[in-house]
Protein backbone atom coordinates (compact mmCIF):
# COMPACT_ATOMS: atom_id res chain seq x y z
CA UNK A 1 0.00 0.00 0.00
CA UNK A 2 3.16 2.01 0.77
CA UNK A 3 4.28 1.61 -2.47
CA UNK A 4 1.09 2.60 -4.50
CA UNK A 5 0.94 5.61 -2.73
CA UNK A 6 4.35 6.77 -3.47
CA UNK A 7 3.58 5.94 -7.22
CA UNK A 8 0.37 8.39 -6.56
CA UNK A 9 2.77 10.97 -4.93
CA UNK A 10 5.41 10.69 -7.35
CA UNK A 11 2.94 11.22 -10.14
CA UNK A 12 0.55 14.07 -8.15
CA UNK A 13 3.68 16.26 -7.73
CA UNK A 14 5.00 15.54 -11.26
CA UNK A 15 8.10 13.54 -10.42
CA UNK A 16 7.25 11.16 -12.96
CA UNK A 17 5.33 12.22 -16.02
CA UNK A 18 2.77 10.06 -17.80
CA UNK A 19 5.07 9.10 -21.17
CA UNK A 20 7.79 8.00 -18.01
CA UNK A 21 5.10 5.93 -16.69
CA UNK A 22 4.75 4.57 -20.35
CA UNK A 23 8.53 3.90 -20.35
CA UNK A 24 8.99 2.43 -17.16
CA UNK A 25 6.25 -0.46 -17.69
CA UNK A 26 8.22 -0.63 -21.06
CA UNK A 27 11.55 -1.61 -18.98
CA UNK A 28 9.27 -3.55 -17.10
CA UNK A 29 7.94 -5.94 -19.20
CA UNK A 30 10.96 -6.30 -21.65
CA UNK A 31 14.18 -6.19 -19.68
CA UNK A 32 12.97 -6.57 -15.55
CA UNK A 33 10.57 -9.13 -15.76
CA UNK A 34 12.47 -11.35 -18.09
CA UNK A 35 15.32 -10.90 -15.73
CA UNK A 36 13.06 -12.19 -12.66
CA UNK A 37 11.45 -15.13 -14.64
CA UNK A 38 14.73 -16.58 -15.66
CA UNK A 39 16.55 -15.88 -12.38
CA UNK A 40 13.71 -18.93 -11.37
CA UNK A 41 15.98 -21.81 -12.66
CA UNK A 42 17.30 -21.98 -9.37
CA UNK A 43 14.88 -23.43 -8.20
CA UNK A 44 13.37 -25.31 -11.18
CA UNK A 45 13.84 -29.00 -11.51
CA UNK A 46 12.13 -32.23 -13.18
CA UNK A 47 10.39 -33.03 -9.33
CA UNK A 48 9.45 -29.42 -9.32
CA UNK A 49 7.69 -29.43 -12.67
CA UNK A 50 6.04 -32.66 -11.99
CA UNK A 51 4.62 -31.53 -8.96
CA UNK A 52 3.88 -28.23 -10.70
CA UNK A 53 2.25 -29.50 -13.53
CA UNK A 54 -1.31 -28.35 -12.55
CA UNK A 55 -0.33 -24.65 -13.30
CA UNK A 56 -0.01 -25.57 -16.79
CA UNK A 57 -3.34 -27.35 -16.70
CA UNK A 58 -5.85 -24.88 -14.62
CA UNK A 59 -4.30 -22.24 -17.00
CA UNK A 60 -5.65 -23.87 -20.29
CA UNK A 61 -8.67 -24.71 -18.55
CA UNK A 62 -8.96 -21.03 -18.16
CA UNK A 63 -8.46 -20.38 -21.72
CA UNK A 64 -11.00 -22.54 -22.27
CA UNK A 65 -13.48 -21.41 -20.09
CA UNK A 66 -13.22 -18.02 -21.32
CA UNK A 67 -13.48 -18.45 -24.77
CA UNK A 68 -16.69 -21.33 -23.58
CA UNK A 69 -18.05 -17.91 -21.94
CA UNK A 70 -17.29 -15.52 -24.59
CA UNK A 71 -18.94 -17.59 -27.47
CA UNK A 72 -22.40 -17.58 -25.08
CA UNK A 73 -22.41 -14.14 -24.18
CA UNK A 74 -22.04 -13.73 -28.03
CA UNK A 75 -24.96 -15.91 -28.92
CA UNK A 76 -26.77 -14.14 -26.26
CA UNK A 77 -26.33 -11.10 -27.36
CA UNK A 78 -27.07 -11.28 -30.98
CA UNK A 79 -23.45 -9.96 -31.99
CA UNK A 80 -22.15 -10.20 -35.19
CA UNK A 81 -18.58 -10.62 -36.27
CA UNK A 82 -16.08 -8.84 -35.03
CA UNK A 83 -17.70 -8.23 -32.07
CA UNK A 84 -17.81 -11.93 -31.29
CA UNK A 85 -14.49 -12.09 -31.87
CA UNK A 86 -13.39 -9.01 -29.66
CA UNK A 87 -15.68 -10.72 -26.80
CA UNK A 88 -14.26 -14.14 -26.77
CA UNK A 89 -10.71 -13.03 -27.07
CA UNK A 90 -11.51 -10.42 -24.11
CA UNK A 91 -12.97 -13.24 -22.23
CA UNK A 92 -10.69 -16.17 -23.13
CA UNK A 93 -7.06 -14.05 -22.67
CA UNK A 94 -7.66 -12.22 -19.95
CA UNK A 95 -4.56 -9.90 -18.90
CA UNK A 96 -4.27 -8.64 -14.89
CA UNK A 97 -1.10 -7.32 -16.49
CA UNK A 98 2.05 -7.60 -13.67
CA UNK A 99 -0.91 -7.94 -10.61
CA UNK A 100 0.31 -11.72 -9.81
CA UNK A 101 4.19 -10.81 -9.15
CA UNK A 102 2.56 -7.52 -7.16
CA UNK A 103 0.83 -10.33 -4.71
CA UNK A 104 3.22 -12.81 -4.70
CA UNK A 105 5.53 -11.10 -2.10
CA UNK A 106 2.65 -10.28 0.83
CA UNK A 107 0.88 -13.85 0.01
CA UNK A 108 4.52 -15.50 0.95
CA UNK A 109 5.23 -13.11 4.11
CA UNK A 110 1.40 -13.49 5.13
CA UNK A 111 -0.06 -16.95 4.60
CA UNK A 112 0.58 -19.11 7.35
CA UNK A 113 1.28 -22.58 5.10
CA UNK A 114 4.25 -20.62 3.21
CA UNK A 115 5.13 -18.31 5.73
CA UNK A 116 8.14 -20.64 6.93
CA UNK A 117 9.34 -21.37 3.33
CA UNK A 118 12.40 -19.13 2.74
CA UNK A 119 12.16 -19.92 -0.82
CA UNK A 120 8.09 -19.34 -1.24
CA UNK A 121 8.63 -16.21 -2.79
CA UNK A 122 10.51 -17.49 -5.38
CA UNK A 123 8.22 -20.81 -6.14
CA UNK A 124 5.25 -18.13 -6.34
CA UNK A 125 7.50 -16.73 -9.42
CA UNK A 126 7.95 -20.23 -11.03
CA UNK A 127 4.39 -21.17 -10.43
CA UNK A 128 3.64 -17.78 -12.65
CA UNK A 129 5.97 -18.23 -15.09
CA UNK A 130 5.14 -21.72 -15.37
CA UNK A 131 0.54 -20.00 -16.10
CA UNK A 132 2.42 -17.48 -18.45
CA UNK A 133 4.27 -19.75 -20.53
CA UNK A 134 1.02 -21.70 -21.35
CA UNK A 135 -0.99 -18.35 -21.88
CA UNK A 136 1.19 -16.91 -24.15
CA UNK A 137 2.00 -19.92 -26.17
CA UNK A 138 -1.82 -19.87 -26.16
CA UNK A 139 -1.88 -15.98 -26.96
CA UNK A 140 0.44 -16.15 -29.64
CA UNK A 141 -0.12 -19.67 -31.69
CA UNK A 142 -4.35 -19.44 -31.77
CA UNK A 143 -5.39 -15.72 -30.21
CA UNK A 144 -3.32 -14.32 -33.42
CA UNK A 145 -4.83 -16.33 -36.15
CA UNK A 146 -8.47 -15.95 -34.09
CA UNK A 147 -8.15 -11.92 -33.94
CA UNK A 148 -7.50 -11.94 -38.23
CA UNK A 149 -10.91 -13.33 -38.43
CA UNK A 150 -12.56 -10.25 -36.59
CA UNK A 151 -13.23 -8.51 -40.24
CA UNK A 152 -17.06 -9.05 -41.22
CA UNK A 153 -18.73 -11.28 -43.40
CA UNK A 154 -19.99 -9.18 -45.16
CA UNK A 155 -16.99 -6.66 -46.07
CA UNK A 156 -15.01 -10.25 -46.78
CA UNK A 157 -17.26 -10.92 -49.59
CA UNK A 158 -17.70 -7.46 -51.13
CA UNK A 159 -14.19 -7.03 -51.22
CA UNK A 160 -14.04 -10.69 -52.61
CA UNK A 161 -16.96 -9.69 -55.45
CA UNK A 162 -15.03 -6.38 -56.02
CA UNK A 163 -11.44 -7.66 -56.44
CA UNK A 164 -12.58 -10.53 -58.89
CA UNK A 165 -14.09 -8.23 -61.06
CA UNK A 166 -11.97 -5.59 -61.23
CA UNK A 167 -9.19 -8.52 -61.42
CA UNK A 168 -8.22 -7.77 -65.11
CA UNK A 169 -6.90 -3.94 -64.25
CA UNK A 170 -6.32 -4.34 -60.79
CA UNK A 171 -2.48 -4.62 -60.36
CA UNK A 172 -0.70 -7.38 -59.24
CA UNK A 173 -0.81 -8.77 -55.59
CA UNK A 174 2.12 -8.47 -53.35
CA UNK A 175 3.59 -11.68 -52.85
CA UNK A 176 3.01 -14.12 -49.82
CA UNK A 177 5.49 -13.97 -47.23
CA UNK A 178 7.29 -17.65 -46.85
CA UNK A 179 6.48 -19.89 -44.50
CA UNK A 180 9.91 -19.40 -42.64
CA UNK A 181 9.80 -15.37 -42.48
CA UNK A 182 6.37 -15.97 -40.88
CA UNK A 183 6.96 -17.98 -38.27
CA UNK A 184 9.93 -15.67 -37.61
CA UNK A 185 7.47 -13.12 -37.48
CA UNK A 186 5.44 -15.01 -34.97
CA UNK A 187 8.79 -15.80 -32.68
CA UNK A 188 9.79 -12.08 -32.44
CA UNK A 189 6.09 -10.98 -31.35
CA UNK A 190 6.52 -13.47 -28.48
CA UNK A 191 7.82 -11.52 -25.17
CA UNK A 192 10.75 -11.68 -23.66
CA UNK A 193 9.73 -13.13 -20.79
CA UNK A 194 8.29 -16.18 -22.35
CA UNK A 195 11.76 -16.60 -23.40
CA UNK A 196 13.46 -15.90 -20.46
CA UNK A 197 11.10 -18.64 -18.45
CA UNK A 198 11.36 -21.56 -20.97
CA UNK A 199 15.12 -21.02 -21.17
CA UNK A 200 15.17 -21.01 -17.34
CA UNK A 201 12.80 -24.00 -16.82
CA UNK A 202 15.53 -25.52 -19.74
CA UNK A 203 18.28 -24.86 -17.51
CA UNK A 204 16.68 -25.66 -14.13
CA UNK A 205 15.96 -29.51 -15.51
CA UNK A 206 19.74 -29.55 -16.21
CA UNK A 207 21.79 -29.90 -13.05
CA UNK A 208 24.97 -29.53 -14.69
CA UNK A 209 23.52 -26.29 -16.51
CA UNK A 210 22.21 -25.10 -13.34
CA UNK A 211 25.71 -25.63 -11.62
CA UNK A 212 27.39 -23.09 -14.07
CA UNK A 213 24.78 -20.21 -12.57
CA UNK A 214 24.13 -21.12 -9.25
CA UNK A 215 26.81 -19.94 -6.06
CA UNK A 216 29.15 -20.33 -4.47
CA UNK A 217 31.95 -21.70 -7.60
CA UNK A 218 29.44 -21.74 -10.37
CA UNK A 219 31.89 -20.19 -13.12
CA UNK A 220 28.57 -17.91 -14.64
CA UNK A 221 27.69 -16.70 -11.40
CA UNK A 222 27.67 -13.36 -12.16
CA UNK A 223 25.15 -13.56 -14.86
CA UNK A 224 23.20 -15.28 -12.24
CA UNK A 225 22.99 -13.01 -9.51
CA UNK A 226 22.63 -9.98 -11.82
CA UNK A 227 19.17 -11.34 -13.03
CA UNK A 228 18.27 -12.04 -9.60
CA UNK A 229 18.91 -8.82 -8.41
CA UNK A 230 17.56 -6.88 -11.07
CA UNK A 231 14.33 -9.07 -11.07
CA UNK A 232 14.10 -8.29 -7.41
CA UNK A 233 13.18 -4.89 -8.75
CA UNK A 234 9.90 -5.96 -10.76
CA UNK A 235 6.89 -6.03 -8.01
CA UNK A 236 8.27 -2.94 -6.62
CA UNK A 237 8.22 -1.10 -9.62
CA UNK A 238 5.30 -2.33 -11.06
CA UNK A 239 3.69 -1.49 -7.65
CA UNK A 240 4.47 2.12 -7.97
CA UNK A 241 3.50 2.23 -11.80
CA UNK A 242 0.09 0.53 -10.73
CA UNK A 243 -0.29 3.41 -8.07
CA UNK A 244 0.56 6.08 -10.56
CA UNK A 245 -1.13 4.25 -13.17
CA UNK A 246 -4.58 4.42 -10.80
CA UNK A 247 -3.88 8.38 -9.60
CA UNK A 248 -4.43 8.79 -13.22
CA UNK A 249 -7.35 7.17 -14.08
CA UNK A 250 -9.09 8.32 -10.97
CA UNK A 251 -7.56 12.00 -11.79
CA UNK A 252 -9.10 11.82 -15.93
CA UNK A 253 -12.71 10.52 -14.29
CA UNK A 254 -12.57 13.83 -11.56
CA UNK A 255 -11.94 15.93 -14.44
CA UNK A 256 -14.64 14.43 -17.16
CA UNK A 257 -17.33 14.62 -13.85
CA UNK A 258 -15.96 18.65 -13.31
CA UNK A 259 -16.60 19.28 -16.92
CA UNK A 260 -19.74 17.58 -17.07
CA UNK A 261 -20.85 19.63 -14.29
CA UNK A 262 -19.64 22.75 -15.27
CA UNK A 263 -21.78 21.88 -18.61
CA UNK A 264 -24.75 21.92 -16.97
CA UNK A 265 -24.16 24.90 -14.86
CA UNK A 266 -23.57 26.46 -17.99
CA UNK A 267 -26.62 24.98 -19.74
CA UNK A 268 -28.86 25.42 -16.64
CA UNK A 269 -27.76 29.68 -17.01
CA UNK A 270 -28.29 29.94 -20.47
CA UNK A 271 -31.71 28.24 -19.97
CA UNK A 272 -32.71 30.59 -17.25
CA UNK A 273 -31.44 33.60 -19.17
CA UNK A 274 -33.99 32.83 -21.75
CA UNK A 275 -36.14 32.15 -19.51
CA UNK A 276 -35.41 36.01 -17.44
CA UNK A 277 -35.45 37.26 -21.20
CA UNK A 278 -38.85 35.89 -22.30
CA UNK A 279 -40.72 36.60 -18.72
CA UNK A 280 -39.56 40.34 -19.10
CA UNK A 281 -40.83 40.70 -23.00
CA UNK A 282 -43.87 39.91 -21.20
CA UNK A 283 -44.31 41.89 -19.06
CA UNK A 284 -42.93 44.98 -21.16
CA UNK A 285 -46.03 43.97 -23.36
CA UNK A 286 -48.65 43.51 -20.37
CA UNK A 287 -47.67 47.24 -19.47
CA UNK A 288 -48.03 48.42 -23.22
CA UNK A 289 -51.11 46.70 -23.46
CA UNK A 290 -52.33 48.31 -19.83
CA UNK A 291 -51.29 51.91 -20.92
CA UNK A 292 -53.41 51.82 -24.70
CA UNK A 293 -56.61 50.50 -22.33
CA UNK A 294 -57.78 48.58 -19.72
CA UNK A 295 -61.06 47.35 -22.14
CA UNK A 296 -58.42 46.39 -25.21
CA UNK A 297 -56.20 44.82 -22.25
CA UNK A 298 -59.28 42.40 -20.94
CA UNK A 299 -60.01 41.16 -24.11
CA UNK A 300 -56.34 40.12 -24.96
CA UNK A 301 -55.76 38.39 -21.94
CA UNK A 302 -59.53 36.77 -22.66
CA UNK A 303 -58.42 35.67 -26.02
CA UNK A 304 -61.46 38.06 -28.15
CA UNK A 305 -62.15 37.48 -31.72
CA UNK A 306 -59.21 38.93 -34.03
CA UNK A 307 -62.30 41.98 -35.34
CA UNK A 308 -62.13 42.99 -31.41
CA UNK A 309 -58.10 44.23 -32.11
CA UNK A 310 -59.31 45.78 -35.66
CA UNK A 311 -57.34 49.07 -35.57
CA UNK A 312 -54.99 48.18 -32.71
CA UNK A 313 -51.42 48.63 -34.38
Amino acid sequence: LLIVLAGVYAVWHKVVAPPDLKSLSKLLIKVIFPCLSFSNFQIYSLELLLKWYTAAIVSALTLVLGYILGYIGGRLLGLKPPHTQILILSTAFGNVGALPYVLVPPIAANWQRVRRDPEAMIKGYGVIAIYAVVWSIALFGLGQPFARSMQPKDDVTQIATSASSAAPSAAPSAPRRHPLRRALALLLAVEPGVYAALVSIVIGCMAPVRQLLSPPNGPLLPVGAFTARLGRAGPPLSTLILGGTLYLGGAAQLQKRRQAKRALKDFKKRVQSKVDMAAHGMAKRRGLLRRLGEPMYEKVLTGGAASDYSGFD
